[in-house]
């Protein structure tokens, strides 16, 4: 019964023996792992930028119709895009890739030399001096006899006693007689009611240098709203006539200064050709020709209401089938 005890003794005294021993080896030491230092990121490029401009006068329609095309384009190619009122030319920005441009113009003479790394493109106008590396959309012009005889129906739908008329140079002469045959198939004989007593509409030949004696014609004949023909548009005689009260129509954008007695501007349908060059435009592409359908642009409802546009929008299906002649 005794030899249990002393023989649990003898195991705890060895066990005691070999800690010891084993506590003088030397312990073996960890490995240091060499971990490289983590390299800093570098700065990424600035993602590439298509900026659109459009003053606050620019036609909403093909403001509406540049920036979806324009926001599908810098998505496809992996660009930025931002649309803005104006641009300063001292704070042009550096990743400024493709700057496109609405009328009426913000600016090109200065943006242009101050962005000479970016693709310019202007729409429904052309600077007046050359430009390198711009793309000028002219978005149809004045659209021709058609056009023509579309301003005189709607000269005679919106002035009051048909009092309408047109200032011409003998390079738009046809123009004028189709402006008439507009008129004149509103308001047949288009005699007005009182005095002064002219024949109406009124067509007076005038030179783009020297018009004033043939707007001032039209002005005694108490004509009320007047078609200027594309190169009559910019010669000063909007703004002398608008002047005395007189409402406009005509081919491109109008200027700041006349937008409020500017009725709308005739040709071909800017938004159509819009849709087509704007997406050759931005691809660096040759640009299509020219939508051919008339329309309207830069209407001012003021002076158009959605009925009217409506019934103007009828006639001019009429002129498209044929179903009207301007002879």
């Amino acid at each position: 019964m005794t030899r249990f005890p002393i023989l649990c003794s003898l195991l705890a005294l060895l066990a005691v023996l070999l800690s010891a021993c084993g506590a003088g080896q030397p312990t073996t030491p960890t490995p240091e792992v060499s971990v490289p230092p983590t390299a800093l990121p570098t700065q990424a490029a600035a993602q590439p930028l298509l900026l659109l401009i459009a003053p606050p006068d620019a036609d909403a329609g093909l403001l509406a119709v540049a920036a979806e095309i324009a926001a599908a384009r810098a998505a496809e190619t992996g660009m930025r895009f931002e649309q803005r009122q104006m641009l300063d030319a001292a704070q042009i920005p550096a990743e400024l890739d493709t700057l496109v441009l609405l009328a009426p113009d913000p600016g090109t003479a200065a943006l242009a030399p101050a962005a000479p790394q970016a693709r310019l493109i202007t729409v429904g106008f052309s600077p007046v001096e050359p430009v390198a590396n711009l793309t000028a959309l002219s978005l149809g012009g004045g659209g021709g006899n058609s056009a023509a005889f579309l301003a005189g129906y709607l000269a005679a739908v919106t002035a009051t006693d048909w009092r309408v008329g047109v200032l011409y140079s003998p390079s738009s002469q046809a123009l004028a007689q189709s402006f008439a045959a507009g008129a004149e198939y509103f308001c047949g004989l288009c005699r007005p009611a009182g005095p002064p007593d002219v024949d109406l509409p009124m067509l007076q030949p005038a030179d783009p240098g020297n018009w004033q004696a043939a707007a001032d014609q039209l002005l005694f004949g108490g004509v009320r709203v007047v078609y200027l023909p594309p190169e009559l548009e910019n010669s000063g005689a909007a703004q002398y006539l608008v002047g005395y009260g007189v409402l406009i129509i005509g081919n491109g954008a109008p200027p700041p200064d006349l937008a409020t007695n500017w009725i709308a501007s005739v040709g071909a349908d800017a938004t159509a050709a819009l849709r087509q060059q704007l997406p050759a435009a931005l691809a660096g592409q040759p640009l299509p020709e020219t939508a051919s359908v008339l329309g309207f642009s830069h209407v001012n409802p003021q002076w158009l209401s959605q009925g009217r546009l409506e019934h103007i929008a009828f006639i001019i299906t009429e002129l498209e089938q044929g179903l009207i002649t301007l002879d």
